[in-house]
C-alpha cells in the first residue's frame, strides 16, 4: 500500500503485525535518543520504544501507529521525560502506550487517542512535572505489569479534566503532590478497576 511491490511478489504476501522489530532506543549500551514527528510506524513488533537509564530523548508527536504484536509507543527505565502527544494507536495486542519513567511530565503526555488495543495508556514511576494530562479516548491505567506504582512527587500538580477515565489492575496512585480532579456534573472523571468496560472501553 505504500513504496509499491519492494518485496517483488506481487500479491502473495500481505503485512502483519510483528514483521519487523521497530524503532527502539537502547539505553542500556548507549545514549540514543528519538524525536519523531508525524510518522506512520505499521506492522512492527513494538512500533516506538526506549529502555535503559541512557536514553537522552523521547519524542512521539502527532504519529499514528498501528498494528502492532507489542506494545504501540513504550518506555521502561528512562531518567528523562518522555513527550508523548497527539498520537493515534490502534491495533496493538499489548498496551497502546506504556510508559516507565522516574521523570513524567504531566504536561507532556495529552491528546492521544486509538482504538483495538488490549490497553490504554499505561502510567508507572514518578510523575515530577506538573500540568494537565488530557489523555484523548484511551484511558489510562494506573502502573504496568512490571512497575505497579504511579506517585506523583513533591512539587508536582497533576489537573484532570473533566470526562476523563482513569482505570488500574490493582497499583496505587499515590499523591505525595498535588491532585486536582476537576469532574462536572455532566462529565465527571472517573477512577475504576480495569476490568470496567462500562466506561473507556
Amino acid at each position: 500500500s505504500v513504496g509499491g511491490d519492494t518485496n517483488g511478489d506481487g500479491n502473495a504476501s500481505v503485512p502483519a503485525a510483528g514483521d519487523w522489530g521497530g524503532i527502539y532506543v537502547d539505553g542500556y549500551s548507549g545514549v540514543g535518543g528519538v524525536v519523531i514527528d508525524r510518522a506512520r510506524v505499521r506492522f512492527a513488533s513494538s512500533g516506538v520504544s526506549a529502555m535503559g537509564t541512557g536514553v537522552s530523548r523521547l519524542v512521539v508527536r502527532d504519529s499514528v501507529v498501528s498494528d502492532s504484536s507489542s506494545v504501540g509507543i513504550s518506555s521502561y527505565g528512562v531518567v528523562v521525560a518522555p513527550v508523548v502527544t497527539g498520537n493515534v494507536v490502534t491495533g496493538s495486542v499489548g498496551p497502546a502506550i506504556s510508559l516507565m519513567s522516574s521523570q513524567l511530565d504531566a504536561g507532556s503526555l495529552g491528546g492521544n487517542n486509538g482504538s483495538g488495543n488490549k490497553s490504554g495508556i499505561e502510567l508507572a514511576g514518578e510523575v515530577t512535572g506538573s500540568g494537565t494530562l488530557t489523555s484523548g479516548s484511551l484511558p489510562v491505567v494506573v502502573g504496568s505489569a512490571s512497575y505497579g506504582l504511579l506517585k506523583i512527587t513533591n512539587d508536582a500538580v497533576v489537573t484532570i479534566p473533566a470526562g476523563q477515565v482513569w482505570k488500574s489492575a490493582g497499583a496505587s496512585l499515590r499523591v505525595d503532590g498535588s491532585l486536582v480532579v476537576a469532574g462536572s456534573s455532566e462529565s465527571p472523571v472517573v477512577f475504576t478497576s480495569l476490568k470496567d468496560d462500562s466506561v473507556g472501553g
